[in-house]
């Protein structure tokens, strides 16, 4: 896993852990993860009494039931009137297939939602309110947080209460108060818990505890779940596993809706070996937005689930970059918005479309002292609801050529996506950083001899300028060529 991945593991156990209650919970985190300890399970004394011993919780209990989801909210309210909430979440279809959440709060009062889960090789996380993102990984990395049910507080002396269903589950009920807490001393305390009785695992548990400094409840339910439910929640990009790469392919990244990677094969093997691999999964060629003698950029699209791939390379010294990025389809507000576009088109120039027109009127003929080699160039495509307007130019510098390209349209989503992710350990080592133009988010990428800056602005225009040349040591210069765009003019053009 990368070091990203690393950091918001860390990031996870931090509030996870902060959200528990006192040392006998953090060592039950610790047990829990080393592996150790029995299935949590109760014990029942011949006079009745029921113990809870949840000091080395495993899932032992839980994982004999098979596919399952455990929830727990635990809410703090201190005398001084302020409310605390944390929800954690897991949903358990096997070893293979966990997705845990936590819901909590920042110190400034803004709910945080954070998520990681795990699919096969795949694993996705949410760190508080970034975007879901996903990657391959071979580490076991959905079990950062505490487990639910490692958070209750263990028990002893609970009185039995008889027989209850709790949905389609038999259980047996124990209350309990105060002097029932084996890890936790609270002036009063008011709880029960109910055990399945077939596989003995809690079912649910309710506490109300209070002291001088507040009080705090415990709501905890689980239950089984249908196999067939989906770890991945649906706002996380598919990790790209089933989209093959190239015979003898280096550098190979696959992340939410992204493949990329670098070959020593010709643009013409790729461009076969595309075409090729992309119909047994469903895909067409629809369009071809660019191609030349040293690049192409093709569209694709998936009739059964009218998903879109857009399919890029450039050949350059003996290596072709390929880069595949799948978007979803657009929604109905996406739609609405071309139509809209559409209707507000400017006059055409003599050899562009309307749409590539109006964006190439803000490519200058000089971008500080790179003055533009050629006369401003696009396309527009409109098909499935799918806008993709874009104008191109190209320019010299001192240290190589530089392209600028504006983007209007429902792909520039995904150039949004990657902005919000951040580049990757291996594009960081290249010199890749987050950085911002025009007040906004904005990414420069260094791949060989090329550094690209990306930024959205806020009228949904993509500006693109690479650099080819210096590499990382353009990053800089080509911040100044974005800079010395007239901004101010492409974020009032609608």
């Amino acid at each position: 896993m990368t070091s990203k991945h690393s950091r918001s593991a860390l990031l996870v156990v931090a509030i996870t852990v902060a959200s528990s209650s006192g040392c006998e919970q953090i060592r039950s985190l610790r047990e829990a993860r080393a592996g150790g300890g029995r299935a949590t399970t109760g014990t029942t004394s011949a006079a009745g009494a029921f113990a809870f011993d949840n000091t080395r919780a495993t899932q032992r209990a839980m994982d004999s039931i098979g596919p399952h989801q455990q929830r727990l909210v635990v809410t703090t309210r201190s005398t001084a009137g302020r409310e605390t909430r944390a929800v954690h979440t897991r949903l358990h279809l096997d070893a293979e297939h966990i997705r845990n959440e936590l819901e909590t709060v920042d110190a400034d009062g803004r709910p945080v939602r954070s998520m990681v889960a795990r699919t096969g090789r795949a694993v996705y996380l949410r760190d508080g309110d970034q975007r879901c993102s996903g990657a391959l990984s071979a580490e076991a990395a959905a079990e950062p947080f505490a487990l639910p049910l490692s958070l209750l507080p263990s028990l002893r002396d609970a009185a039995a209460a008889g027989a209850e269903s709790i949905g389609t589950e038999a259980t047996r009920r124990y209350n309990f108060d105060q002097s029932a807490l084996r890890t936790r001393s609270a002036a009063r305390a008011q709880g029960s818990i109910w055990m399945a009785v077939n596989g003995g695992w809690v079912v649910r548990y309710s506490l109300r505890a209070s002291d001088a400094s507040g009080e705090r409840v415990w709501e905890y339910t689980a239950a089984r779940v249908a196999a067939q439910v989906d770890v991945r929640p649906p706002e996380c990009g598919a990790v790209l596993e089933d989209v093959p790469a190239i015979a003898g392919a280096t550098l190979e990244e696959r992340t939410s809706g992204s493949l990329s990677y670098e070959a020593t094969r010709s643009l013409a093997d790729v461009r076969a070996f595309i075409a090729q691999s992309m119909a047994p999964l469903g895909y067409t060629q629809r369009v071809v937005l660019r191609e030349t003698s040293e690049a192409f950029f093709l569209l694709f699209d998936q009739r059964t689930t009218s998903r879109l791939a857009l399919v890029s390379a450039e050949h350059e010294r003996g290596t072709t970059r390929v880069h595949l990025q799948i978007a979803e389809p657009p929604s109905a507000a996406a739609i609405a918005s071309a139509q809209a576009a559409a209707a507000q088109r400017p006059q055409p120039a003599p050899t562009l479309p309307p749409a590539v027109a109006a964006l190439a009127r803000f490519l200058p003929d000089r971008l500080g002292d790179a003055p533009a080699i050629d006369p401003p160039n696009g396309t527009s495509t409109n098909m499935f609801g799918m806008r993709a307007t874009m104008a191109m130019r190209n320019y010299r510098t001192s240290s190589g050529r530089a392209q600028v390209m504006l983007t209007r349209g429902d792909i520039v989503r995904i150039a949004r996506s990657n902005i919000a992710s951040g580049p990757s350990d291996r594009q960081r080592a290249a010199g890749s950083r987050a950085t911002t133009l025009a007040g906004l988010a904005a990414a420069i990428t260094v791949d060989g001899d090329r550094a690209t800056l990306q930024c959205v602005l806020d009228n949904d225009v993509l500006v693109d300028v690479q650099l080819n040349g210096p590499g990382a040591a353009g990053a800089d210069q080509v911040q100044s060529l974005a800079a010395a765009l007239d901004l101010a003019a492409i974020r009032r053009a609608r």
